[in-house]
């Protein structure tokens, strides 16, 4: 959903701030809302779609709206900590919305701060009939595998799904086809796995370890070549 909230002391903090003759300048906001004891609590998403949510240089950027007669570009705020929001069913979850579901090492760091279901929130119908909502799909299995935590996905015209810790999944309906489910999502073990732990550090040391040995063996074939010519 759509948020929005007042600026302190109505000061425009930056290029992308709205304004509206009502409250003035304001934040606009991509949220979700988790129910519990306290009622209710508002997470902002924080990863946004590159052009649809946010775009880079403001300064530069924003004139072209004019350009184009008026079309606009995403301005969204969002925010910094990925918290794990407690439910009224006792379970502290993670509420990602669409686009933040890629990212493995956002999500895992909602189970870093002890969230032990992850939630994924999207509307996948811009896809259109493409690959494009298959694939976004598909990553929600990769985060219960990385993590080791179940995934309730909810997409408002399909895919909607469950995924058990090993990546199964279950009770997936149709694309742009009404439909409900119920699950009941069981209790799982607060052990955080290695990826959650140190994130992608396996790729990052694989890159650097492919690196050297290319390395190595362009210096040898250099080293070769120069040998031959000498002689």
């Amino acid at each position: 959903m759509d948020s929005y909230q007042p600026c302190p002391d109505q000061r425009k903090p930056t290029e992308f701030a709205g304004y509206s003759q009502y409250v003035g300048y304001y934040e606009p906001y991509n949220s979700a809302l988790v129910m519990n004891q306290k009622g209710f609590e508002i997470y902002h998403k924080s990863k946004f779609v590159p052009g649809a949510e946010q775009v880079p240089f403001p300064i530069l950027i924003k004139p072209l709206e004019m350009i184009l007669g008026g079309v606009g570009f995403g301005h969204f705020f969002g925010q910094q900590e990925q918290k794990a929001y407690s439910t009224l069913g006792g379970n502290k979850v993670a509420p990602s919305i669409c686009y933040e579901s890629i990212f493995g090492g956002h999500m895992s760091r909602f189970v870093q701060n002890d969230a032990n279901i992850l939630c994924v929130l999207t509307n996948d119908d811009w896809w259109n009939d493409t690959p494009g909502h298959r694939h976004h799909y598909e990553y929600a299995r990769l985060r219960a595998i990385e993590t080791r935590r179940p995934v309730v996905r909810s997409a408002n015209t399909g895919f909607s799904g469950y995924f058990d810790i090993l990546g199964n999944d279950f009770h997936k309906t149709e694309y742009r086809k009404k439909a409900t489910f119920l699950v009941q999502v069981p209790k799982v073990a607060s052990k955080k796995t290695f990826y959650t732990k140190f994130g992608d550090w396996i790729g990052w040391w694989a890159i650097g370890f492919t690196s050297v040995v290319i390395l190595l063996l362009l210096i040898f074939r250099i080293k070769k070549l120069k040998s031959k010519s000498i002689v």
